[in-house]
């Protein structure tokens, strides 16, 4: 059962990132199309660390260890809007103009430098999440 959901969760997780490419392809972003994009893969960064983070205590209210089988393709997740939230915002909205964003980050609360502390530290993350001995037909796989 788990290898038809997997699927359909991941599809399901790439519908936010088809509505932005859907809005830029036909113009639909606004007066302030930079800001949109910005704003939009911010929120879903932040949905995908509210449900990446939901999978522990539902697998312990259901006790089905399901949920943690989906925990790591929605921590990828989150680390992919994430990346397109930050490149959106250092690449299209300030042209890779590093001052101006110094000067624009001393200003923020602390809650945001925890936040770009925390993304910086888990880039490992998606490396090491690739497991190529996963398969039999591999080397080194079993």
């Amino acid at each position: 059962m788990e290898k038809y959901f997997k699927p359909g969760v991941f599809f399901l997780s790439l519908v936010p990132f088809l509505i932005i490419v859907y809005k830029i392809y036909f113009n639909q972003l606004g007066p302030e199309p930079v800001k949109e994009i910005t704003h939009h893969t911010g929120e879903w960064t932040l949905i995908f660390i509210c449900l990446t983070l939901a999978m522990s205590p539902l697998k312990r209210l259901t006790n089905l260890n399901v949920w943690i089988k989906f925990r790591r393709m929605m921590g990828l997740f989150v680390f992919f809007y994430a990346t397109i939230h930050l490149l959106t915002y250092v690449a299209i909205d300030y042209r890779f103009d590093w001052m101006p964003i110094f000067v624009a980050m001393q200003g923020l609360p602390s809650s945001c430098c925890q936040g770009r502390r925390a993304v910086l530290s888990r880039t490992e993350m998606p490396a090491s999440s690739y497991r190529p001995t996963a398969h039999p037909r591999w080397p080194g796989g079993s």
